[in-house]
């Protein structure tokens, strides 16, 4: 079947793509939000594929000295067959903010992956299906959010996606995005939210067991957002499409 082969950091938006990974990785991102130091984000994810399935680590940390978000979570994930996968992810949650406190509270999402044909796929992640009260007076609540999505993978050397992302008591939002490998070892990639006109693009390229992408979006309003990820894979890979 031609399936390219998930990478670390897309199993953190669809947790089913776990189970697509066949060798032990480590992935790291830094990111800044707008250009602005108080909002650095960091993001680790290491997966480790077993008999049974794939397991992986996640743990992200944003903000800076007076304000801080972080989370860490487990995912495990299998294949059902040669055109289903499953996954689930279990998530701790917090945040800190210098005068008022800290509070946390834990999530989960669970997620499907189906390879409809050997060129269209399509999947399914379910945010927080079940939420308790949390915050310093317990009267917040995380959002339910849906995400539908489907990609066309006509060849090893382009791929595109559009998904749809809801979030309770919000507009729903289109992603498109698209990735293209001009020659092996190398890719450019951008995309595009199209309820804020939200755009980015990036490039990467593969040396040995590593692979380094440099990414950059833009908001209308609030500016540019430059970013870079790194992976380091134990065993070699095929192929991979990363968006």
């Amino acid at each position: 079947y031609l399936k390219s082969p998930a990478d670390l950091f897309s199993a953190i938006g669809q947790t089913a793509a776990l189970a697509g990974i066949k060798s032990p990785g480590l992935g790291i991102t830094a990111v800044r939000p707008f250009l602005l130091p108080g909002l650095n984000q960091y993001r680790l994810y290491a997966a480790l594929p077993v008999a049974a399935g794939s397991f992986g680590i996640k743990a992200n940390r944003q903000g800076g000295a007076g304000y801080a978000e972080s989370s860490a979570g487990l995912t495990y994930a299998r294949e059902l067959g040669e055109r289903l996968s499953a996954g689930v992810s279990l998530t701790y949650n917090s945040i800190k903010i210098d005068g008022y406190g800290s509070a946390a509270v834990p999530s989960a999402e669970v997620g499907l992956l189906m390879h409809i044909t050997r060129t269209f796929h399509a999947g399914l992640q379910l945010k927080n299906p079940v939420s308790t009260n949390w915050g310093v007076n317990k009267q917040e609540q995380l959002p339910l959010v849906y995400v539908f999505g489907f990609g066309y993978e006509p060849s090893a050397a382009f791929y595109c996606s559009t998904e749809i992302v809801k979030e309770e008591e919000k507009q729903a939002e289109v992603a498109v995005s698209m990735q293209y490998k001009p020659i092996d070892r190398f890719w450019v990639k951008a995309g595009l939210y199209t309820t804020t006109s939200h755009a980015w693009a990036g490039a990467g390229f593969a040396f040995s067991r590593c692979r380094f992408d440099l990414f950059v979006s833009y908001h209308p309003q609030l500016g540019f957002t430059p970013g870079t990820s790194i992976i380091f894979q134990i065993k070699k890979q095929s192929d991979e499409k990363h968006l």
